[in-house]
């Protein structure tokens, strides 16, 4: 941000495209591999095990964003996601600012 830029104005840009990509990813929850969901399941039942329900959701939850979904926001060329991303840093800072607000998220 500038001096110029309205922090309350990107605040807000920042949680609409957050709020976006998070619809997005539980609306293609049924297109998740069934052998993942069934690793999931089993690292969440071990780690309830030992915790509680909650830290088994947590972990489960944070696997999943911190290894799959958000190197996958940051880096959606190499995943195969657009041709092509245009070299541009405020593209790139906002790709990481909504991947900071997500994980934080996670573990709410």
């Amino acid at each position: 941000m500038t001096e110029d830029d309205d922090s309350q104005s990107n605040a807000l840009f920042l949680q609409l495209k957050c709020q976006k990509i998070v619809f997005r990813i539980f609306r293609s929850a049924s297109i998740f591999p069934t052998e993942l969901v069934d690793i999931l399941c089993h690292l969440m039942s071990e780690v309830e095990s030992h915790l509680t329900t909650q830290d088994g959701m947590i972990s489960v939850a944070g696997f999943v964003f911190l290894r799959l979904i958000n190197p996958s926001i940051l880096f959606p060329k190499q995943y195969g996601l657009v041709e092509s991303l245009p070299k541009n840093d405020s593209l790139t800072r906002q790709l990481i600012l909504i991947t900071k607000v997500i994980q934080n998220l996670v573990k709410i």
